[in-house]
């Protein structure tokens, strides 16, 4: 019997190294069978439903957690992390599949961020840290590290979800690894500056997820996955300050249908646009009045985990994770795709770049190698085994506020199949 959300978010073990994703039957096709019932019209509430996803752009069988969608205006490019795989992948909305690029980090990736005045990099929050993966060899160079001098917590904690505010500072929480064990409450809001000084916010948190900003800059939400409440906190732009905590919505299974808040987006009139993990949709909820305007059905899959906007569309990412559901591949045909929606008339608020003001010292190299799209197909056989990590050791008490290399990856990039 599958797991229903409040199970699902007090056992949160994953790890798709170990999740069996081979197991699951869930096709790469994008084709829905004619035989496929969606249990989504006993899933919500009497929502209006804003547009319902029907083939996905991009279904590969070895996606596993897609997350964390950025989109680069300037060019074309969106890019999200599959989290357990860690691994980048950048596709244009308008040419789908063909389009796709899979960068091999080596390391857990949690969000990603684009780089004011950097094209060559994606700022990232990862296992250890914040820092900068090469979009065409897949080198990782951390900025800094969460927990200096402290392997334990280190080896135990990843970065999640994150966002970046106005004045380029790249904020994201901090929870237990997936393959460490259920999520306690231990986790941690980081603040990484442009001076790459790393900022502790608030503490403690389990599940810490989608982070956003008001389109004028003086809201800031935080998903708490764990307690399936969005919290907002007073925004101060100049100073990266927050303080007012207050309980912003609190999701109850009569009022918004099941599923937990998860990624979040949002809009340039301010609403927010929450992922409801296990929950076949996503929510469009009025900053002012808390209710929820509609709903975006994804029937089709039914761990919904972020948005994203692209254009006058959304970008929707869902997962796999046969832990959550041992029955996710009989109750989620396109269980780990990615969706677009158009949606139009409507828009994304700003999306913000990171800024890494710091150089450091000697930023070091690490190996690498391009995989052509020749090659790339050859490359799926290999898509199980999680390409290593060597980390230096940690000295006793270094300054969080220095820029830091970790010789991270051994990496690779594929290209997408032509």
């Amino acid at each position: 019997m599958p797991l229903d959300i409040p199970v699902l978010v007090q056992h949160y073990r994953i790890s798709c190294q170990g999740c069996e994703y081979k197991r699951l039957v869930a096709p790469s096709s994008t084709r829905i069978p004619t035989d496929f019932t969606s249990p989504i019209k006993n899933m919500s509430p009497n929502f209006k439903v804003i547009a319902r996803t029907g083939e996905p752009i991009l279904h590969l069988e070895d996606f596993c957690l897609p997350e964390s969608p950025v989109h680069d205006e300037d060019t074309g490019a969106t890019w999200f992390t599959d989290i357990p795989r860690s691994v980048i992948y950048g596709f244009n909305v308008g040419e789908g599949r063909k389009s796709l690029n899979r960068i091999e980090v080596g390391d857990l990736v949690g969000c990603l961020a684009l780089i004011d005045g950097d094209k060559e990099h994606l700022a990232v929050g990862a296992k250890r840290g914040f820092g900068k993966v090469n979009i065409e060899t897949g080198k990782l160079e951390y900025i800094n590290t969460l927990f200096p001098g402290d392997k334990d917590k280190q080896d135990l904690m990843r970065i999640n979800d994150g966002a970046v505010d106005v004045q380029g500072r790249f904020w994201a929480g901090s929870m237990r690894s997936f393959d460490l064990g259920p999520p306690e409450n231990e986790g941690t809001l980081f603040r990484s500056d442009p001076t790459t000084h790393l900022n502790h916010v608030k503490y403690p948190v389990a599940i810490p997820n989608g982070i956003g900003f008001s389109p004028d800059n003086s809201t800031l939400y935080l998903v708490e996955t764990q307690l399936k409440t969005i919290f907002a906190y007073r925004f101060e732009p100049e100073t990266g300050g927050i303080s007012h905590e207050q309980e912003f919505v609190k999701f109850d299974e009569e009022k918004h249908g099941p599923g937990a808040p998860d990624g979040l987006a949002i809009s340039s009139d301010g609403d927010l646009w929450v992922a409801m993990l296990g929950g076949y949709k996503v929510l469009r909820i009025d900053p002012k009045t808390k209710d929820v305007k509609g709903i975006i059905e994804v029937p089709t899959s039914k761990q919904v985990a972020c948005p994203a906007f692209v254009g006058e569309g959304i970008v929707i990412t869902t997962g796999k994770l046969v832990q959550l559901d041992p029955d996710i591949a009989k109750t989620s045909v396109h269980a780990g795709a990615v969706f677009y929606v158009p949606l139009p008339g409507i828009t994304g608020r700003e999306v913000y770049k990171a800024r890494f003001d710091a150089v450091p010292e000697d930023p070091g190299t690490t190996s690498g190698k391009l995989i052509s799209a020749s090659k790339a197909k050859e490359k799926k056989e290999e898509d199980a085994t999680l390409t290593g990590i060597a980390v230096p050791p940690v000295a006793e008490k270094p300054s969080v506020s220095t820029m830091t290399t970790v010789d991270a990856t051994t990496a690779t990039r594929v290209t997408g199949e032509k």
